[in-house]
């Protein structure tokens, strides 16, 4: 077959890769450090400038933690500039929680209204796989910011502050995963038996 690979195609490889004393020392390298470290060019880190003209504030840094929540941190942070200079305070910091909130919240009606739509496709369809695949990801974009903040608003942190699965959302994730995979099943079951629209938006409620 065209572009196929030998099976013996790997063990051709190791055998040159042994003989190759400075593969090995870069395979010992990489075993240990990394290759994010061990690939760093050192003239080029060591002329790095690292000292600083201008301090553009002083304003305690927001911290995502273990979320993929950054394109609203990074718009909130944005915003945030203009309050901190129209208040004339030191620092302020907008609740990230209640944005990762509307988002979830507006994604799972997204999946689910998707499902109403596609409740009559059989399943090994593209597009109800992708439903699936993807129910409550972290990730967004800058229009998706500006929606969400001109439908919902935006409140302070303290009105609405991180809590541990808005900062870790990896178990967050799975269970609105879950219940949404299971809500679709429940949606796609009642298209199969024909029922009526109104039916499967309750379920979607």
């Amino acid at each position: 077959m065209l572009n196929s690979l030998d099976p013996d195609f790997s063990t051709e490889q190791a055998e040159a890769f042994r003989h190759d004393s400075f593969a090995r020392i870069v395979q010992n390298a990489v075993s240990a450090q990394g290759a994010d470290e061990v690939s760093l060019d050192r003239e080029t880190v060591n002329r790095i400038d690292e000292s600083t003209s201008e301090r553009l504030d002083a304003w305690k840094a927001t911290d995502q933690k273990k979320s993929g929540r950054c394109w609203a941190f990074a718009g909130l942070n944005v915003m945030r500039a203009r309050i901190i200079a129209e208040l004339g305070v030191e620092d302020f910091e907008f609740s990230e929680n209640y944005v990762a909130f509307y988002d979830k919240l507006e994604k799972a009606n997204h999946v689910l209204v998707r499902a109403i739509e596609t409740a009559g496709v059989g399943a090994d369809d593209e597009e109800v796989r992708r439903i699936l695949e993807s129910t409550a990801p972290d990730g967004g974009m800058w229009h998706q910011f500006t929606d969400l903040v001109r439908k919902y608003g935006v409140v302070p942190e303290w009105a609405m502050p991180d809590t541990e699965s808005s900062g870790n959302t990896l178990q967050l994730n799975r269970a609105i995963s879950t219940s949404l995979r299971r809500a679709v099943g429940r949606i796609r079951e009642a298209g199969a038996a024909q029922a009526a629209s109104e039916e499967m938006d309750a379920i979607r409620t």
